[in-house]
């Protein structure tokens, strides 16, 4: 009597384990498609914000076991904000674990041709977290330009047609420096 007792325990216990294991390594997502981002923003990003967003991207099926896991997995204590590529078919532990350690996907600015300080901040406000309005205000402010030898006026002089890569919560100062640094690399004493 006591084997069969403690077998149905086991057994009991092997399923729950069996759904816990399903639940937190099984496939979990709730979008449909290969793949959807998730933008955690710079500002008021708390764990309320980013379990709201991952509710309304659908980005996991099961959020009470989302939030559970963030929180054994220290997440709450250490949100990191950008913009996260999520696989279809990825479990609540690996969306976790690209939050966690704040593996975000790159954005690409091309520029090909521009001829505006406006064009520019067009450009870079519809791909980054900072919108267009604080492009063009770094771009028109000379006390900061001051400190890289330019002024509002000549500021463009520095922006070469490439690929940039850059996080998508890059600040307006990063993504100019980035652009400084090809000008200064292709215009040397040679």
């Amino acid at each position: 009597m006591k084997k069969k007792i403690a077998l149905i325990f086991l057994l009991v216990f092997a399923v729950i384990g069996g759904i816990m294991a399903w639940v937190f390594f099984g496939p979990a997502t709730g979008f449909t498609g290969k793949t959807k981002f998730l933008y955690i923003p710079s500002k008021n990003a708390t764990k309320e914000r980013v379990v709201e967003l991952v509710d309304r991207d659908s980005i996991v099926q099961y959020n009470t076991p989302f939030s559970w896991l963030a929180s054994q997995m220290n997440y709450w204590s250490r949100i990191k904000p950008g913009k996260y590529k999520i696989e279809s078919g990825s479990s609540i532990f690996n969306t976790v674990r690209i939050l966690r350690n704040g593996k975000q996907s790159p954005v690409n600015l091309v520029i090909t041709k521009l001829r505006t300080k406006e064009d520019l901040a067009s450009l870079a406000g519809s791909r980054f977290e900072c919108d267009s309005l604080e492009i063009i205000s770094f771009l028109t402010n000379n006390d900061t330009l001051r400190k890289y030898q330019l002024d509002s006026n000549i500021v463009m002089t520095v922006v070469f047609p490439n690929t940039y890569t850059y996080f998508w919560n890059t600040t307006p100062g990063s993504i100019f420096n980035k652009l400084l640094k090809e000008y200064n690399t292709f215009w040397t004493e040679d």
